[in-house]
């Protein structure tokens, strides 16, 4: 622990590139109820009572046929993940031999974990531009502080097993809200996963935002919950809703200590300003409600959207939640389960021969069966009419052309062709590899861009978290210019209305808006070998000599790759400081003669051996360069000598 300052606050500490933030000497109003897990007692609220009996009914009502509603998807979820644990044979209706165990292939697994792993690799990354020229210094500010706000949120592994419900089951769910329990009650934002089965809207819509309602719903310990909120006590419900669960088909006894708390989210119209409202409760009690609290007349969060974000993989009409990889696949799988059962009780049928035994035939079955014994006695006579071996026949090829076309027919389905694990069918150099990974990779790149969407909504919610809640300066340690730690302060001043510099328009107010660019933060080897080996390429043929920036420059305008506008930005200050340096030479030169006669044609050839190893030229003619130190006969002799000193014998 640190002292920031005399006072007997203390911040945690952190970590490289975490922020830090001072204790506030002073608790923010209503600040509790920006977290639904910290919300105060209706006791507290001492506004007009605005969730009726009647109102609350009525939302209860809307909750039920959004959950009817949804009921489909949730069971689709619910199977995918039995699908995804192994199960298979215990969600397909054809068994196949009910007599044999039930062994699943995971063909889609494989295809399940290579999808995760393209959307790994793309993990996105941030830069938050402005819309106008005055929020530059913003902007820059943001594109650094958010992905420090988002690394403290462990978003990566949020990130990473979201990743793992959007293609299993086809969407992942984020929630951005703020949590005043953070960095010691001083607050920050937080960005969670959202469980499919516990949210619903209102059905066909393709927007969350315009759903009339929004519903979270989340099972909590009655205990607990009657600790937090005692005017509760004995009053709690145990109903679900009839919502659905993983483990619904097994009976959870922990599920019998539970009650049920809705989180329940709508909008209101002042206008034609639409108002973000919350409300929180369990069965028919209100544990809060912003209508209620005077606090709370802008609304929940102030940008007044629901702070949802929605990834869906494989969309639907008129829903919002998509298909996964399971669902395209099962068809294939299922059939791929049922012939390689076939075919492997078909191969140990022929491996491990079976006999019918007439029971007459007086036959010791176990010394039958026992390979170590070379005699068997038996009663009476024996011949083919008492025993027989039961001939199995075996699989043509057919059987198995088939079973081979299903395994590239689910490939094909999912876009999971070889190349994606590894198979370059001989192809060894870099850039054919990255061609053939290029070519094979468009269904990846497909989701990756709706995924890229989602996050880009993300950090827009945490930005105007940031704007609402940021009044107290937060000091980050970030990485600036050469990559070195700085440490700066922000808070949400910047963000907030701003007079409108317009001439005419002074009395009129803007708010601070940023667009929002998503890139890979990391790439795949193949794409940095193929952007190295151009770089070398670039390197031999001179682009990088300051001397030819002009060439230069024509020629990156007619190009298109990673990172161009850096390297011309650089060129272009190459450019410039080896002007300045062949004007300073110069004058140089024409003040030692001036005032150093002896050393003038010394230091000339020292200036014409540089020149001589590093291409350097003259100054344009259109550069002004003083009479003193034009070039003199001293220079031009040594220039000569240097010249001639260079040719060949």
């Amino acid at each position: 622990m640190q002292a920031f300052d005399s006072n007997t606050k203390m911040i945690p500490s952190v970590r490289s590139l975490r922020p830090m933030g001072r204790m506030p000497l002073f608790r923010r109003r209503n600040e509790d109820m920006q977290n639904p897990a910290m919300l105060p007692a209706p006791a507290m609220i001492q506004a007009g009572k605005q969730i009726t009996e009647e109102r609350l009914r009525k939302a209860k009502e809307k909750l039920n046929r959004y959950i009817a509603a949804k009921a489909m998807d949730d069971d689709r979820i619910v199977r995918n993940e039995a699908w995804w644990q192994g199960r298979n044979f215990a969600q397909m209706q054809e068994q196949g031999n009910e007599y044999n165990k039930k062994r699943p292939t995971m063909w889609t697994v494989n295809v399940i974990m290579g999808k995760h792993a393209d959307m790994l690799e793309a993990y996105p990354e941030p830069a938050i531009l402005p819309r106008e020229k005055s929020d530059e210094m913003t902007a820059d500010m943001l594109t650094h502080i958010v992905p420090v706000v988002m690394e403290q949120n462990e978003f990566e592994t949020t990130y990473n097993m979201q990743a793992w419900k959007k293609n299993k089951s086809g969407t992942a769910i984020y929630g951005i809200f703020w949590d005043t329990n953070k960095l010691n009650g001083l607050g920050d934002i937080q960005v969670s996963a959202i469980e499919p089965l516990n949210i619903f809207w209102e059905p066909g819509i393709t927007d969350i935002q315009k759903s009339e309602n929004v519903f979270l719903v989340e099972k909590v310990n009655r205990e607990q919950l009657e600790q937090r909120y005692p005017q509760i006590a004995g009053k709690t419900q145990q109903s679900n809703y009839g919502t659905k669960d993983y483990t619904q088909s097994r009976a959870n006894e922990e599920d019998k200590e539970k009650v049920v708390i809705v989180d329940w989210y709508y909008h209101t119209w002042q206008g034609k300003k639409k108002t973000l409202h919350y409300c929180k409760f369990c069965g028919d009690t209100v544990l809060y409600a912003s209508e209620e609290d005077p606090a709370m007349e802008k609304g929940w969060y102030h940008d007044g959207n629901y702070p949802f974000v929605i990834d869906a993989l494989f969309p639907q009409e008129k829903n919002l939640m998509g298909l996964g990889y399971i669902d395209r696949c099962k068809n294939a799988q299922e059939s791929i389960d049922l012939l390689d059962q076939a075919i492997t009780l078909n191969a140990l049928a022929n491996a491990i021969p079976r006999f019918l035994v007439n029971e007459e035939t007086g036959i010791n079955m176990s010394d039958f069966f026992d390979l170590t014994k070379n005699e068997i006695y038996i009663e009476g006579s024996l011949d083919e009419t008492h025993i027989r071996q039961i001939q199995v026949p075996k699989l043509d090829g057919s059987t198995i052309t088939v079973l081979n076309n299903k395994i590239e027919e689910l490939k094909q389905t999912s876009g999971n062709q070889d190349v994606n694990n590894g198979s370059t069918s001989g192809v060894t150099s870099a850039s054919g590899i990255a061609a053939l990974q290029q070519a094979a990779g468009r269904t990846s790149k497909s989701a990756i861009k709706n995924t890229y969407t989602a996050y880009a909504k993300i950090i827009k919610m945490v930005i105007e978290r940031i704007r609402q809640f940021y009044d107290t300066p937060r000091k980050f340690r970030i990485l600036g210019t050469n990559m070195r730690p700085e440490f700066v302060e922000f808070d949400n001043k910047m963000l907030q209305m701003q007079p409108l510099d317009v001439p005419g328009y002074e009395d009129m107010m803007r708010l601070p808006v940023f667009d929002v660019h998503v890139e890979a933060q990391k790439k795949n080897p193949y794409s940095k070998m193929a952007q190295n080996e151009l770089s070398l390429q670039l390197l031999n043929a001179g682009v990088f000599n300051p001397q030819m920036v002009d060439q230069s420059m024509l020629l990156l305008e007619s190009m298109d790759f990673d990172g161009k506008e850096k390297i011309q930005q650089k060129l272009a200050e190459m450019g410039g400081m080896q002007q300045q340096l062949l004007m300073m030479q110069q004058i140089a030169l024409g003040l030692a003669e001036k005032y150093e006669p002896q050393t003038a044609e010394e230091l000339s050839m020292m200036i014409m051996g540089q020149a001589g190893q590093t291409g350097a030229m003259l100054p344009p003619a259109d550069v002004e360069i003083p009479e003193e130190a034009k070039e003199s006969g001293v220079t031009a002799k040594a220039r000569q000598r240097s010249a001639e000193a260079s040719q060949p014998t």
